[in-house]
């Protein structure tokens, strides 16, 4: 996937915006559900809708997530990708912008 690929996406890894990095998680959650792996949908679900106190609270609970499902779940390799680019995000002092 290319920035271009995502136009409200200006660099891969980074999002838009807190919301945007959110609803590509829950789609993440949708298609991994969808590709049989239910707990690895529950897991990065959970993550995406987790009520953090702050941001960074939040980010860290979505890099979680992403590094539990790389290591426990044999993923496709789109959806490895996408479990990646939130991990990139999480872990990014900038994943806005």
């Amino acid at each position: 996937m290319t920035s271009s690929d995502q136009p409200n996406q200006p660099e891969y890894g980074r999002f838009a915006s807190p919301p945007a990095l959110r609803q590509y998680a829950i789609e993440t959650a949708s298609q991994l559900r969808q590709s049989g792996l239910r707990e690895a949908a529950d897991i990065m679900e959970a993550a995406a809708n987790f009520a953090a106190t702050t941001g960074s609270e939040w980010l860290g609970e979505l890099g979680i997530a992403a590094k539990t499902i790389q290591k426990r779940f044999d993923l496709p390799e789109a959806l490895r990708s996408r479990v990646s680019r939130i991990g990139q995000a999480a872990a990014s002092r900038q994943p806005y912008g």
